[in-house]
């Protein structure tokens, strides 16, 4: 499991993009995540789902593209394939030393 302590003066130095949106939300199988891309990103990120402790629970490689609306389906698993438990989520992607961050509710 990653930990990630941050504390109050490292999130006051980040700078936020665009919230994350997801659809349906809440979802019970699977959702697709939004991510709003305000320029062409020709590159591969990574998706992180995370717990509402912080817990990085799955890893989803994207590969970006033309500016616009980028969808990724999450189908509520975590990194060993098992499903998650029903909940809340978060999810975070970095774009272009931007904090993308969603919320994600699981039935």
């Amino acid at each position: 499991e990653t930990e990630n302590p941050v504390s109050t003066s490292e999130w006051d130095r980040v700078e936020y993009g665009p919230s994350l949106t997801a659809y349906p939300n809440p979802f019970r199988t699977y959702t697709f995540i939004q991510i709003p891309l305000e320029r062409d990103l020709f590159e591969e990120a990574v998706l992180e789902i995370l717990s509402i402790d912080g817990k990085v629970l799955h890893e989803l490689a994207v590969q970006l593209g033309a500016a616009g609306i980028q969808e990724v389906r999450w189908d509520g698993t975590g990194r060993n394939g098992e499903p998650l438990p029903p909940g809340v989520y978060y999810c975070r992607i970095v774009l272009d030393g931007k904090v993308y961050l969603g919320k994600l509710v699981k039935h």
